[in-house]
């Protein structure tokens, strides 16, 4: 008996997932009216310019002590190759105060680069 439930229920599976997918919504007249005509858009002011990653944290009063580190550690020269790409996920100046004021001491020292 439970064989056939399994088969069963398989079969029930197989039938709803093929009637799920793969049918487009029709062409209708109402699915038109959504279309934005982009002819008459003015991209020149939405072109955006290339920021390095310095210059981001700069703009940003929450990032200074990010800043200073990136000074200390020798890498704004490294951040700031626009031919690169990085990923750098940015601590707050909030969340560099939850080291310490002995921590954030010792990541400005020199030594530590």
């Amino acid at each position: 008996m439970k064989l056939t439930n399994l088969f069963a229920f398989g079969l029930v599976s197989a039938m709803l997932l093929a009637s799920c997918g793969g049918k487009e919504k029709p062409k209708t007249k109402e699915n038109d009216s959504n279309k934005v005509d982009t002819s008459k858009v003015d991209t020149s002011a939405q072109v955006p310019t290339t920021v390095n990653i310095v210059e981001t944290a700069k703009t940003d009063t929450n990032l200074s002590m990010l800043v200073d580190l990136l000074s200390t550690a020798g890498l704004v020269e490294t951040l700031s190759d626009e031919s690169q790409k990085f990923t750098v996920f940015a601590p707050t100046n909030a969340a560099f105060a939850k080291l310490g004021d002995k921590k954030l001491a010792s990541l400005k020292e020199e030594k530590n680069k």
